[in-house]
């Protein structure tokens, strides 16, 4: 049996991609946070084609792989990379230009700010907050359905609308007035916006949960009091 790695896997596999002993062709890494890793509502293909642009990146702010070479990375069709790269877009976690035959590939400068990622983070925060509360794998499972669901879409378009003030030369006249009411800059006024929505959709996730698993919770509590008054009858 092979002897198991003891010690921190960072470490470990910084030493892998510098490793050249037999081959140097894939030397290097790239650093991937969580969030996008772990991002809700990005499909498998999605996160899989946004980490293979982002390792031809590397220190650099753009790159160019072809789509033939890509689908190479990811074991399926150019035509499914051609797909994904346009949902990529669409969700804005990728910029595509084509000044040739060869698209080119940038990070948007407010990623730090894509929708997907800040409601995915406030659902991973929600989850924390009730954990141990309910059976685990019942949780996530509900967390998949939400995050399937109209609704979650829903606050995607108000986070996506609201950011896109501040981002846009151009802002509506209910927006600039409202802005102007406020008493705020636009940056502020923006700032403000994103987090009540992100407390609305933390009240929804409380309400969802709660009506989600009240049934549950009460079938785990009549377990517990018949647990309780069969020790008691054992005992007297």
């Amino acid at each position: 049996m092979r002897e198991r790695f003891t010690g921190k896997a960072n470490e470990y596999l910084a030493e892998i991609a510098k490793d050249g002993k037999y081959t140097d062709a894939n030397r290097g890494y790239v650093i991937i946070p969580h969030k996008i890793k772990r991002c809700l509502g990005l499909s498998l293909y999605e996160k899989m084609l946004l980490e293979c642009l982002l390792s031809y990146m590397g220190d650099s702010n753009k790159c160019y792989p072809t789509q033939e070479r890509l689908a190479l990375h990811m074991s399926c069709s150019s035509k499914t990379v051609e797909r994904h790269l346009k949902s990529l877009k669409a969700k804005e976690f990728i910029e595509i230009e084509k000044p040739n035959k060869n698209n080119v590939y940038y990070l948007p400068n407010n990623l730090h700010e894509n929708p997907y990622l800040l409601l995915s983070e406030k659902t991973y925060e929600f989850m924390n907050s009730v954990r141990g509360k309910v059976n685990s794998g019942d949780l996530d499972k509900w967390v998949a359905e939400v995050v399937e669901s109209e609704t979650y879409q829903e606050f995607i378009t108000k986070l996506r609308n609201t950011l896109r003030i501040k981002y846009t030369q151009e802002s509506s006249g209910v927006n600039v007035l409202e802005i102007a009411l406020s008493g705020y800059s636009k940056h502020d006024y923006v700032e403000k916006k994103v987090g009540e929505i992100l407390e609305e959709y933390k009240s929804f996730m409380q309400k969802e949960f709660e009506e989600k698993f009240k049934q549950t919770s009460c079938s785990i509590d009549l377990k517990s009091v018949q647990d309780t008054n069969k020790r008691e009858s054992l005992l007297k």
